[in-house]
């Protein structure tokens, strides 16, 4: 009987289990039978399973497959990034202090931003989309009539049960496979809330069998890839509660079963070449049994012959109209002039652009995107959007080492009509560090989109006496800074990475100090008061990964600003020589600032730190309100947070060098080096301000840094050096992130 179905063994079946990461060593196995010309005539896949099988079955070889998994965008798609080209900056919130935010209904339900899933979806919504619907629409959204039939499954949470697609929408069937729980958001599909199919159902030969019934399934086993439940890793303890360890036997007497035995886990999809290479070694060990069962060959050439065939019957994506369901009219309205711009039809390259830029608005909670063909061959998109909520309340702030603890309070309204609009408040409160800021922003989506957007800010700053720790007694104030302004904002695109920003600003800023820091609690300070109108423009480009200690990225921005001002000076009971005097002040300041990071290897990257800054303005009343007036120079955390007299001129450049060591995404040690030269450093001569010899004044910081990025804010000690000062060095520990609102002069 046995040696009867060897001989008419004809039909073969693959079914791919899931496994996450680990599920990339099916493409090894892919590899290994084509090489070895083994036919395969069926797949049935889950989770990552139907990933990989879904691809192959599209008509996409080993070989393909294997790129896309090892390539630099699959990476970005595992942890849940989009490539650098498509980051909208444009529409890139303002970065603040916030550690966690609250999001609130219209009917005031609460609802925390602490995220359901741990990554986001967009891009590989997007690319499954791209790369799966022409084949879809080629075989009528029949997977019997892709170049391999195909199946996958999902889950149904809400009845408890398993669900086999057999046909629709290929890129969806897959997209619900492979959601798997707290990890990848959900899909609804005919209403349904589907989940990853290895819920109920990881290895479906049972699919495969009475759908196919072919005369052998070879199946991959990867239910030992899945970690035991470890007590102090709730990923480990969900992935055992949450994925079936089905039963591995094949229902087929001459069944061959094929085990990895990978050490890649569940979400390790930084060593997809290692799960490949362990799938395919895995295989040749079993060809030989393999061959002696199968006795049909299909040859390679052949099979690139018949792909190549396959995918030239496929139409390009062209879309000219757009369906949008979750949103109103007027809603709708607004994304859809986002996305088209006038224009008549996008192809899929035009659309990927103004996709990402749609979801980078901060009013768009989510998008589920589908590609519906129409009877010219043209395709409708289909979007299904989430509104993000309108009410959204943020907390966070600093908890220091050192006297520079800093709370934050922010509130955001988002209206989203035909203009996006957003009202918002924010608060900082702190001995050190106190500021309110109000404003409103309209975004206009017309062909070339721009924001108008009103702002009043009040910011204060007190610099301490002596640099004391949480622990020791704060001596009083030496230098206290008020500025009050109001502003208006216009801001542009420029290409996705760039926007063009133009400000009004009028203003007040009130500063109070003493010269020296020998004085008495019942000392008066002199006061410097300098009303002022200033006009600014702000090109900037920003893909850094992280608004704090980023490791990834590129910054860029070229500045320019006109200040003109009236100086009024009140001398203190310290100052008994100088007299009150008014001054007109007028200048023109320029600023270039860059940051680059090269990724060097997994655990290693470099960072450059350029600055140049350069500025007409003319001396004040004294050298201290000069000094409090002239450009600043903060290239580390701390440097914000400390009055350092010799980093503040008019003119100066600087370069800095980082070596970053990543440990895990985690976990990085950072080592810093600046070197600050100002083109005439201001000098102090008896309270009044002089210019150093040219090219003189030269100084250093260090730092080095051991930062734990957590999931609400970075935990980071770090150690620096000052060139020349009394105190060169600083030890500082901080939870949270040292972000303040902008100066009057940013």
């Amino acid at each position: 009987m046995l040696l009867t179905c060897v001989l008419q063994a004809q039909k073969v079946g693959l079914v791919l289990s899931g496994g996450g990461a680990a599920g990339l060593s099916h493409i090894g196995i892919l590899k290994a039978l084509e090489e070895n010309n083994i036919p395969i005539d069926y797949i049935a896949g889950t989770s990552s399973g139907a990933l990989v099988g879904s691809l192959y079955a599209a008509g996409f070889s080993p070989e393909q497959i294997e790129a896309m998994a090892t390539s630099e965008k699959f990476q970005l798609m595992a942890k849940g990034g989009i490539e650098d080209e498509h980051i909208y900056f444009f529409k890139k919130p303002k970065e603040d202090a916030s550690w966690l935010s609250l999001k609130i209904s219209n009917n005031f339900n609460l609802s925390s931003t602490l995220p359901t899933n741990l990554i986001r979806p967009e891009l590989m919504d997007f690319e499954l989309m791209s790369l799966l619907t022409p084949v879809s629409v080629l075989a009528k959204h029949d997977f019997d009539s892709l170049f391999i039939p195909f199946r996958c499954v999902a889950s149904d949470v809400e009845n408890k049960k398993v669900v086999v697609f057999k046909n629709g929408h290929l890129n969806q069937a897959v997209r619900a496979s492979i959601s798997f729980p707290f990890y990848l958001k959900p899909i609804k599909v005919d209403n349904q809330l589907l989940f990853d199919g290895g819920l109920y159902n990881n290895f479906p030969t049972d699919v495969m069998y009475n759908d196919f019934f072919p005369d052998i399934i070879i199946g991959c086993n990867l239910s030992d890839t899945l970690a035991p439940p470890d007590e102090n890793n709730i990923i480990s303890q969900l992935t055992s509660m949450i994925v079936s360890r089905d039963d591995y036997s094949i229902i087929c007497e001459n069944g061959i079963l094929i085990d990895p035995n990978t050490k890649v886990r569940t979400f390790g999809f930084d060593y997809a070449e290692e799960a490949i290479a362990d799938g395919y070694t895995a295989t040749i060990a079993k060809m030989d049994i393999i061959k002696s069962r199968i006795n049909r060959r299909t040859q390679k050439s052949e099979l690139d012959s018949l792909r190549l065939i396959f995918k030239k019957k496929q139409s390009p994506l062209l879309f000219d109209s757009i369906n949008i369901a979750g949103l109103n009219t007027k809603q709708k309205s607004y994304v859809t002039k986002n996305i088209f711009r006038k224009k008549n039809e996008l192809n899929i390259v035009q659309l990927k652009k103004r996709y990402f830029n749609v979801l980078s608005d901060d009013k768009i909670s989510f998008i589920y995107p589908l590609a519906e063909v129409q009877e010219s061959g043209k395709y409708t998109l289909k979007l299904n959007v989430k509104k993000e909520q309108e009410i959204i309340a943020k907390f966070g702030g600093n908890f220091s080492s050192k006297s520079i603890n800093i709370g934050h309070l922010g509130f955001e309204y988002k209206h989203l009509g035909k203009k996006s609009i957003t009202l918002a408040a924010n608060s900082y409160f702190g001995k050190f560090y106190g500021s309110v800021n109000t404003k409103i922003r309209m975004d206009f989506p017309f062909s070339y989109p721009f924001y108008i957007e009103a702002e009043g800010m009040i910011n204060r700053w007190d610099y301490f006496r002596n640099f004391a720790t949480f622990f020791e007694l704060v001596r009083p104030s030496f230098i206290v800074q008020n500025e009050r302004f109001v502003g208006l904002n216009i801001a542009a695109p420029i290409s996705n990475p760039g926007k063009l920003l133009l400000n009004y600003r009028y203003g007040v800023i009130n500063n109070q100090y003493h010269q020296s820091i020998d004085f008495a609690p019942s000392d008066t300070a002199d006061i410097t008061k300098f009303e002022f109108h200033t006009v600014g423009i702000k090109y900037e480009i920003n893909n850094l990964n992280r608004k704090f200690w980023a490791n990834e990225g590129t910054m860029f921005s070229l500045s320019g600003r006109y200040i003109d001002g009236w100086e009024e000076l009140l001398p203190g009971n310290l100052n008994i020589s100088a007299i009150a005097l008014e001054t007109d002040h007028f200048w023109f300041q320029f600023g270039l600032a860059a940051q680059r990071y090269f990724r060097i290897n997994k655990h290693f990257r470099l960072g450059l730190d350029l600055r140049i800054r350069y500025s007409t303005q003319d001396f004040f009343s004294n050298y201290t309100s000069t000094k409090l007036m002239a450009p600043i120079y903060e290239p580390i955390p701390e440097t914000k947070s400390i009055y350092l007299a010799k980093y503040r001129n008019f003119k100066y450049g600087s370069i800095g060098g980082k070596a970053i060591f990543t440990f895990n995404k985690n976990f990085d040690l950072r080592l810093e080096n600046y070197y600050y030269q100002p083109y005439q450093a201001i000098i102090q001569e008896n309270n009044a301000p002089e210019n150093y010899d040219k090219w003189k004044g030269n100084e250093w910081i260090l730092s080095s840094s051991i930062i734990y990025h957590s999931p609400i804010a970075p935990i980071s000690f770090t150690v620096n050096y000052y060139s020349g000062e009394l105190e060169p060095w600083s030890f500082v520990f901080n939870l949270g992130y040292l972000l303040f609102n902008d100066r009057a002069f940013n």
